[in-house]
């Protein structure tokens, strides 16, 4: 197996992309919508990491005892994970998946006395999580490959 995520989206809401896994004979199995914190210059649990190509590892969420997959051998990182989740609030550096992509009422972070507003966000994380992990079912590592998308390369 091997994952490609393809980043989309700078937004003031985070950084959005789709997130394809591929069998063997490196056909699609599984597509599902990431958000990752802003690009703030590979700094930990602020930002998002750097286009390139790594490791994942299966391994243990600390804050939940699931079994998510770890992304390794970021330059000046560790523990970024790929696990459910819904906006930039949800992450500290990490990755979340869903099924779509929409909009939550959330207290914004990113603002001063921390209003809530809508921000965009990746809806159905828990379900998208759990196809991903049905999916990734017996595998220990895969690579993933990460990178901006050319113009409409992501859409299906």
């Amino acid at each position: 197996m091997k994952a490609r995520l393809l980043r989309f989206a700078d937004t003031p809401d985070g950084v959005f992309g789709v997130l394809d896994l591929f069998d063997q004979r490196e056909e699609r199995v599984l597509r599902l919508f990431t958000l990752e914190d802003d690009w703030l210059g590979n700094v930990a649990s602020i930002s998002s990491i750097p286009a390139g190509s790594y490791i994942c590892k299966r391994d243990v969420w600390h804050k939940t005892g699931v079994v998510v997959f770890q992304i390794t051998s970021v330059p000046g990182r560790d523990r970024i994970l790929i696990h459910y989740g819904n906006t930039e609030e949800d992450v500290k550096g990490c990755v979340v998946v869903g099924l779509d992509r929409g909009a939550i009422a959330v207290k914004d972070e990113d603002r001063a006395g921390n209003p809530t507003r809508l921000k965009w966000a990746v809806i159905e994380s828990r379900k998208a999580f759990d196809a991903w992990m049905t999916a990734l079912q017996g595998v220990d590592t895969f690579d993933l490959e990460i990178r901006w998308a050319h113009p409409s390369e992501w859409r299906p």
